[in-house]
Formats: structure tokens, sequence, C-alpha cells
């Protein structure tokens, strides 16, 4: 079984998993908590002191853009 089945299983399970977790990073609070709140906090710091909203609105989309990203890329599993 470890040899055989296991690993056909883990080949079959890993892109549901994977899947799951970015729903749920997508849809949960949880990327508010961990990037959101911290890259608007970050564009709106800078934005108050330079003016410069839609360079710096359009910075912090393409870094959303980029962690979404990574997370959707697939694991190759050797």
């Amino acid at each position: 079984m470890r040899l055989v089945i296991l690993p056909q299983a883990t080949r079959r399970m890993v892109p549901a998993f994977v899947n799951q977790i970015i729903v749920s990073i997508k849809d949960t609070s949880a990327l508010s908590v961990i990037g959101i709140r911290e890259l608007t906090q970050s564009g709106e710091i800078i934005i108050s002191a330079n003016f410069r909203a839609f360079e710096i609105w359009g910075t912090v989309g393409v870094f959303y853009l980029i962690m979404i990203y990574l997370l959707t890329q697939p694991v190759p599993l050797a």
C-alpha cells in the first residue's frame, strides 16, 4: 500500500487540497489579516506622503496579484 496506493492517492489529493487552500485564502479574512490590510495600510501611508494614489494602488494591486499567482502555481510532485 505504501509503495503503490499512497503515491497515486497523493497525486490525486494534492490539487484538491491546494485549490481549497487558495479558495480559503481568497474568500476568507485570512488574506486580509495576512496581506491585504498590511498592503493597503502601507499604501495609504505612502499616498499621504507623496499624493500619488493611482501609482500606489496599482502597485498594491500588482503585489496582491503576485501573491495569488504564486499560490496558484502547481507544485511538482517529482
